[in-house]
């Protein structure tokens, strides 16, 4: 038996407290619960009722809450999404605020989830008018954290150019200021 043969056989065939994540290889509680992983999201099962589906989301949104930043850029990238249109958008207001407030790693991953979930519910295809808005909200709000992030970029990509001159420009100072010096020392010495 290979080491992968006893994570896979343990994963399969396990005890009923955890099961190895398939996803980030820690063992999880929540897994065996037919609930997100508690470390990174993933979910093992699919989940059969919109209630059920709540539920896992409402567990998800409270251990993000609850979660460091780390453990926030993990949860987001990593978790499941739900299948029906009122949970995905339930999802997509959650991604929100987190695109605009805290670090911007939390922000880069909460922005990258609303993408998912854009795309999700644009795969549905519910024509619904609350779906649409939320879909038009959501896609609003993408477009101004893209457009702030290029912003960001921009200027920082303008400190660092002004920083490179500033070094260069005291760079030939100092080597005028060195050979000047150095030049009036030979003058002397002759």
């Amino acid at each position: 038996i290979t080491p992968l043969d006893s994570l896979t056989k343990s994963r399969h065939n396990p005890p009923m407290d955890k099961i190895v994540c398939p996803s980030c290889y820690t063992k999880s509680a929540n897994l065996a619960q037919a609930k997100p992983c508690e470390h990174c999201g993933y979910l093992d099962t699919n989940l059969n009722t919109e209630s059920a589906e709540r539920s896992t989301l409402d567990d998800l949104h409270k251990k993000i809450a609850e979660s460091d930043d780390a453990g926030k850029i993990r949860l987001l990238g990593n978790s499941f999404l739900p299948d029906n249109a009122r949970d995905l958008i339930e999802a997509g207001l959650y991604c929100l605020p987190l695109t605009e407030n805290g670090i911007a790693a939390v922000q880069k991953a909460a922005a990258s989830r609303l993408r998912a979930i854009i795309t999700k519910l644009q795969i549905l295809g519910d024509s619904d008018p609350k779906t649409q808005t939320a879909l038009q909200e959501f896609e609003q709000k993408l477009n101004r954290y893209d457009q702030s992030t290029q912003r960001e970029n921009g200027i920082i990509a303008i400190v660092v150019m002004v920083v490179c001159v500033l070094l260069i420009g005291a760079l030939v100072w100092l080597g005028n200021a060195l050979l000047g010096n150095m030049a009036a020392g030979l003058i002397l010495f002759l």
